[in-house]
């Protein structure tokens, strides 16, 4: 598991197999009304 900047928020990446994720609530977790935008989205 590792870390990477995005515009000033650290994102989680983990790697899973060969593939490598991003955490979603780490993306939003700065942003004004992040959750409501992943809730959306599932």
């Amino acid at each position: 598991m590792t870390t990477i900047d995005v515009n000033g928020t650290d994102v989680t990446v983990i790697k899973i197999e060969d593939n490598d994720s991003i955490s979603l609530t780490d993306m939003v977790r700065n942003t004004e009304n992040g959750y409501v935008l992943i809730g959306n989205r599932l």
